[in-house]
């Protein structure tokens, strides 16, 4: 991990949480088909060059949807309450102070409460890329798109907006089942 903005400092209270309870079981990595899985394109050439290490070092972060336990929100809660504690008082995000929902998913890797998910299973992107988001909606494989908001001045919110409704509007022709 290398951090570059404020917000890293979340991550690095994750990864220091999950240091605290785990130390990597290097058996368990090479036997199972969930650690070293080719569905992690480069990332996994990336996990190779990570073994040697005792402790986890990071996690890829795709921004993409991930599937949460809710026993494992418990455990940690009652393992982990001042952490947790510090968070839920911040009326706004304070990094030092705070860890975040990937903790969730990190704790689920680390006990093996996960199933492996393709990296090209989704894609971010911000919501200015607009001819990226077209391509997204119409020509790829994608199952999923993370559309992250950026700072616009009103002229280009507009312009962006009407662009995005056009596209979603388009793809989307048919209310689903849950909108009637």
């Amino acid at each position: 991990m290398t951090p570059k903005e404020s917000f890293d400092h979340i991550l690095v209270n994750d990864i220091a949480v999950i240091n605290k309870y785990f130390v990597k079981n290097r058996s368990r990595i090479i036997t199972s088909r969930k650690f070293l899985s080719f569905g992690y394109g480069k990332y996994l050439f990336k996990s190779l060059l990570l073994f040697p290490w005792k402790r986890v070092t990071g996690y890829y972060n795709s921004h993409l949807p991930a599937s949460h336990l809710k026993s494992t929100f418990q455990h940690l809660v009652k393992i982990e309450p001042a952490m947790f504690e510090k968070t839920f008082v911040d009326n706004f995000r304070i990094p030092e102070n705070e860890i975040n929902q990937w903790l969730i998913k990190y704790w689920n890797v680390e006990s093996g409460m996960f199933e492996p998910q393709r990296v090209d299973f989704g894609t971010f992107l911000e919501v200015n890329e607009i001819d990226r988001i077209e391509k997204s909606l119409f020509h790829a494989k994608y199952k999923v798109i993370c559309l992250n908001d950026v700072e616009l001045n009103e002229e280009n919110s507009k312009i962006i907006g009407s662009k995005l409704n056009q596209m979603l509007s388009k793809k989307f022709s048919a209310k689903s089942n849950f909108e009637i």
